[in-house]
């Protein structure tokens, strides 16, 4: 009875996970803006189009994520989902900085885990697009093997 009920509460789990990966509608934001263009680099990620995605990127992020990386990312990451929302915009005059609230879900022993993290992405105006000024793989900021996170 007791493995019964360990298999009905799993599948009530992957259930919910299911249901919160699908269940979240997609904003729309204007043609042109910062938000919209932090879109099109989720909706690349998420599609596997890596070209894409670093092209999202300003020149000098670009110049410092491998693509290498990119790939790396994408392959530890094929059974997690993340479900992403703007939490905070903050306008300024040179840049604009998106608050991005990642709630990430994973496999786990008896189901799934998940946990929320917000992450700052600077934008910023480049050849008249808007282009995230921080180099990015996935969801979090990249950080060199040699450069000093903190």
């Amino acid at each position: 009875m007791l493995i019964g009920l360990a298999i009905f509460v799993v599948a009530l789990i992957g259930l919910g996970a299911i249901f919160v990966a699908f269940s979240g509608q997609e904003a729309t934001f204007t043609p042109g803006s910062p938000e919209a263009a932090f879109q099109a680099y989720a909706r690349a990620w998420e599609d596997g189009d890596l070209d894409t995605a670093r092209a999202a990127m300003t020149e000098s992020a670009r110049a410092t994520v491998p693509m290498r990386a990119l790939e790396d990312q994408q392959l530890w990451s094929e059974e997690e989902t993340a479900r992403l929302w703007i939490d905070e915009v903050r306008p300024g005059d040179e840049r604009t900085v998106l608050v991005v609230a990642v709630e990430h879900t994973y496999p786990a022993m008896f189901g799934s885990d998940r946990y929320v993290e917000r992450v700052n992405v600077p934008m910023i105006r480049e050849d008249g697009s808007w282009k995230i000024d921080r180099p990015m793989v996935g969801y979090q900021q990249w950080w060199d093997e040699g450069e000093d996170k903190w």
